[in-house]
């Protein structure tokens, strides 16, 4: 499920066109559209997210001043399970 605060979620690749096509992960989703992204590259004029991610990779943004790359993984849902068929003898 997709957090409706905003569009992008924990995981998803994403990039910054306009500071140098920037890529990176969204690392945290806090509502209100912000967004934590630990970026690939360093940059002096990022920092560590308060913790989650390595110092100068990390930048808060608004999620609509990113380009969704990849969604974070969701696994397929899974069969539900034949009970009777688990307990009979």
């Amino acid at each position: 499920m997709r957090n409706t605060d905003c569009d992008l979620q924990v995981g998803d690749r994403v990039c910054w066109e306009a500071n140098g096509n920037r890529v990176g992960t969204v690392v945290q989703a806090v509502g209100d559209g912000w967004v934590g992204v630990a970026f690939d590259e360093h940059d002096d004029a990022f920092h560590n997210l308060d913790g989650l991610c390595k110092e100068g990779h990390g930048y808060w943004l608004y999620d609509d001043m990113l380009t969704l790359i990849e969604t974070s993984y969701t696994p397929e849902p899974l069969e539900p399970l034949d009970i009777d068929r688990l307990f009979t003898r």
